[in-house]
């Protein structure tokens, strides 16, 4: 894809309350399967923001830019310390392509903590955090559900903070009606049920998935389609016979439940919230922190 130099400052909409153009500068940020992005930085004292870019095919699919405005319209009074916040839909005219606008979230993607198993006392405080704004997210609307939850789309700030983004894409990649292999391959993303030929990206997707990164975390590495579901049992087993940590048992039956593997399944963000309440309270985990010494990365 190309950036759109001569573009992107003046089609942003601009700062509330200012006639200045949201952006002043820009620089290249992320790319990957849902598309390219841009980092403004603005000339205000107002936040800078992130611009994604979606693929073409994306943006042309039947439904995908209706439900994607639909979403960001039924949760533009959404405010949230744990999410981005979205502030617009744009089509960058002259075959530029159609992007998300939305607030940029400063740190590093949890992902590049998946370098070594973290502790159960250090996973669970974050698995909380993340679970109780899911259930906020789950409480604006019966059908809302963020749908892509990965480690790549939570972010993690300097001071250990946690912040969730892209969580108004999740009804516009259902319309694109993508298989289990593509989802994963291309977007990274874990869907349930594993059998359909379709997945669905549903409340239950987001409890799946916020399981499936608490176990990434706990082993050091991603959870793939190879584990889920078959080998979740024996990668549990691992993890109970190596941490010794008492609260991994309590922790394996919300994990269970979660992941939808027994007959008292969640059906939401908030029943597995609900159930994160029986769990020992938060411990002090500093040798185990995620946060990092050096500058954070802009992507």
């Amino acid at each position: 894809m190309t950036i759109a130099t001569d573009l992107i400052v003046d089609r942003i909409p601009r700062v509330d309350g200012t006639q200045e153009p949201l952006a002043s500068w820009y620089t290249q940020g992320l790319s990957d399967g849902l598309g390219d992005r841009l980092l403004m930085f603005d000339n205000t004292n107002a936040p800078s923001w992130e611009l994604l870019r979606f693929r073409p095919e994306f943006a042309a699919a039947p439904g995908f830019e209706r439900a994607l405005r639909d979403r960001v319209e039924q949760l533009g009074h959404f405010r949230h310390p744990l999410f981005t916040q979205v502030r617009a839909v744009e089509e960058l005219g002259f075959g530029d392509g159609l992007a998300l606008v939305a607030t940029y979230a400063p740190g590093r993607r949890l992902s590049e903590a998946l370098v070594r198993p973290r502790s159960v006392g250090a996973v669970i405080p974050l698995i909380r955090q993340l679970t109780s704004a899911i259930a906020d997210l789950q409480e604006q609307g019966g059908d809302v559900a963020h749908g892509a939850l990965t480690a790549d789309r939570i972010m993690v700030a300097r001071d250990g903070r946690l912040i969730i983004r892209e969580h108004v894409i999740g009804s516009a990649l259902a319309r694109l009606r993508l298989p289990a292999g593509r989802l994963w391959t291309d977007l990274g993303i874990m869907a349930w049920p594993t059998h359909l030929a379709v997945p669905t990206l549903d409340r239950r997707t987001d409890v799946v998935q916020l399981a499936l990164v608490a176990l990434s975390l706990m082993l050091g590495r991603r959870v793939g389609p190879a584990d889920y579901p078959r080998r979740i049992d024996d990668l549990l087993d691992r993890i109970g016979e190596t941490t010794g940590d008492e609260l991994f048992a309590p922790l394996r039956f919300w994990l269970e439940r979660a992941l939808q593997l027994n007959g008292r399944v969640f059906e939401c963000a908030e029943d597995a919230r609900a159930a994160l309440s029986d769990l020992a309270k938060d411990g002090d985990e500093t040798d185990d922190s995620l946060t990092w010494r050096a500058a954070p990365s802009r992507q």
